[in-house]
């Protein structure tokens, strides 16, 4: 069976030709991801998988030492996030990457450690760090290769990673993704997926 340059059986729609549901899907996605890669224009034919296409949960951890007993609090940006049940001066806060009970948007969010003392009074909050909410990624998206030769590109997740070119696919770990390129010169989607979340590449292979 002769490797294709489509995702799969799948080819993708042109925005004008998509139904109703399809275009919610890929508005949906889009919002979320602020870019479609192949695979994810792909999902566009299942509207309600592009939906729950979101960003990872991720888990931001800092140690904090205060002067007296108080809760400690975690914000992102203005709202909090964190308030903890115990007044220990020193302990450990975790944001697990949800405001309200849903997932963030990816991008880079500002985390401010503040406290409360059992009078109510609360401090200023202090810049804790910076964290990055990411899906599984792929370090380039425009990927070049010669016929039949080995390439590599580096794949950040937080799990193993299932991958597909053309008609080939396999399981990897997160980190630095060696393949070997189609024989047949053209350009092909590479696609790294995690359950319910995906990132690709245009492999562009050239003559030897």
């Amino acid at each position: 069976m002769a490797e294709s340059p489509t995702y799969g059986r799948y080819a993708e729609i042109p925005y004008d030709k998509m139904t109703p549901e399809q275009q919610e899907g890929y508005r949906a996605l889009l919002e979320a991801r602020g870019r479609l890669p192949g695979p994810n224009k792909i999902y566009v034919h299942n509207p309600k998988l592009a939906k729950v296409i979101g960003p990872f949960r991720q888990h931001f951890r800092k140690g904090y030492s205060l002067s007296e007993r108080a809760h400690a609090l975690l914000f992102v940006g203005p709202r909090r996030v964190v308030f903890t049940r115990s007044q220990l001066p020193v302990g450990t806060v975790k944001w697990n990457g949800r405001i309200d009970g849903k997932p963030v948007r990816p991008g880079s969010y500002v985390l401010r450690l503040g406290a409360q003392d059992p009078a109510g009074n609360v401090s200023t909050p202090k810049r804790a760090g910076v964290v990055r909410v990411r899906y599984v990624e792929l370090a380039r998206h425009v990927i070049q290769a010669k016929a039949g030769t080995r390439f590599g590109v580096r794949v950040s997740a937080d799990r193993r990673v299932h991958w597909r070119l053309g008609v080939r696919r396999g399981t990897a770990a997160p980190g630095l993704l060696v393949l070997r390129a189609p024989a047949r010169p053209g350009t092909y989607t590479l696609g790294v997926t995690v359950p319910g979340y995906a990132d690709g590449a245009d492999l562009i292979v050239s003559r030897r």
